[in-house]
């Protein structure tokens, strides 16, 4: 009953929130300035207010950072050089 409790509850915000998240955590990990842990602080300040899952906060920023940092790598391997001798 008490999974079924934390599931209802963490529909308040919907998918947007997971989604802003998801795309936050791979820019953070893409090497464009933004700060990882504050996106998943204040994802876990929401879901302990009930409005979020923190399994699934969990789970969408951890994958969010794997798929940002291979895109950062692909990006340094494919331009990298270029970027850093560019004036």
């Amino acid at each position: 009953m008490h999974a079924i409790a934390v599931a209802a509850s963490a529909e308040q915000l919907g998918v947007w929130a997971y989604l802003v998240v998801f795309v936050l955590m791979v820019l953070a990990f893409a090497g464009i300035p933004a700060i990882g842990a504050l996106v998943v602080g204040w994802a876990s300040v929401l879901a302990s207010q009930g409005k979020l899952n923190i399994g699934l906060v969990l789970v969408v920023a951890m994958v969010g950072a794997e798929i940002g940092g291979m895109l950062g790598y692909r990006i340094g391997a494919r331009w990298g050089r270029r970027l850093l001798e560019r004036p």
